[in-house]
């Protein structure tokens, strides 16, 4: 396997339950060839046929990769968290990035759904 990607709650509350939250993993024979664009391309396009009306990307190390895969396909910098991983012997930023889905924010959601989790890989 290449890789894999999923969106799951980003917090358990029900007034964010049309919020997810991606992950990518890609293993290393399969970075910067594409595979993690294609997909989290496949997993936009499920969350929004869920229902689901934003996607957040919690990037660990503020990976540069990561960061220009989600800008290719949307997402925009929201925030950044400073030094709150340690890894490597080093303290690390964690990079917030969001994107709409759908409709977004201008319109009310469907309140009789509550859209799941999703696997794509």
């Amino acid at each position: 396997m290449l890789g894999y990607a999923y969106a799951s709650a980003f917090r358990t509350r029900p007034a964010y339950r049309w919020l997810v939250e991606d992950s990518i993993y890609l293993a290393p024979e399969a970075r910067g060839k594409g595979a993690g664009k294609a997909l989290l391309k496949e997993l936009l396009v499920r969350c929004e046929a869920l229902g689901f009306r934003q996607m957040v990307a919690v990037i660990g190390g503020a990976s540069p990769a990561s960061v220009a895969v989600h800008s290719s396909l949307g997402f925009e910098l929201t925030g950044t968290l400073k030094g709150t991983g340690f890894k490597h012997g080093k303290w690390l930023d964690t990079v917030l990035m969001q994107t709409s889905l759908g409709e977004g924010k201008e319109s009310d959601p469907d309140p009789n759904t509550y859209p799941g989790t999703l696997f794509a890989g």
